[in-house]
């Protein structure tokens, strides 16, 4: 009997704590379903100069960056030096530059393809996702350093070519 009573404890709390987990996106299952959900508005001729067209970006781009993080991270030991109107202004400013950003590569066109290599772990909550991007003129290779903010996978560093949004 207490055999039975410990096993139905067991089977609540693994279906209370331990499923969601289980059913959690991986990073690269987020990160590939936010670059699909972009790729769509692109693929819709949306001009992204057009601020309702950027508002519709923003929303998308939010959903998978971490601004908070981004600028954080950038900061390094400056964060701490900063007021919290410095820190929310910075916050929003690296908003802003990546729906710039954003906004800007989708302006210019052309088709590419996002190609999911691997994911590697970095720690328990972040990973390091390996991407290629495939065009016309060529490839060109994109890690997303990503780690969960929520419950959820967000990016906190995009890696081009070697080059780190974070570190410049």
């Amino acid at each position: 009997m207490h055999y039975a009573a410990l096993f139905k404890n067991l089977i609540v709390w693994i279906t209370i704590f331990a499923a969601p987990a289980l059913w959690a996106a991986t990073a690269t299952e987020k990160l590939e379903k936010a670059i699909t959900e972009v790729q769509k508005l692109t693929s819709e001729g949306r001009d992204f100069t057009q601020p309702e067209h950027r508002a519709m970006l923003k929303k998308q781009v939010e959903n998978f960056f971490s601004p908070q993080h981004i600028a954080r991270r950038a900061l390094a030991r400056g964060w701490g030096q900063l007021s919290p109107e410095q820190q929310t202004e910075l916050i929003s400013d690296f908003s802003e530059l990546l729906i710039l950003t954003y906004a800007d590569q989708l302006n210019k066109g052309g088709d590419s393809k996002v190609k999911y290599l691997k994911e590697l772990p970095l720690g328990e909550t972040r990973r390091e996702v390996h991407t290629e991007a495939v065009s016309d003129t060529g490839s060109l290779e994109i890690l997303y350093r990503m780690t969960v903010v929520d419950g959820e996978w967000q990016v906190y560093d995009v890696i081009i070519e070697g080059v780190s949004l974070v570190s410049n």
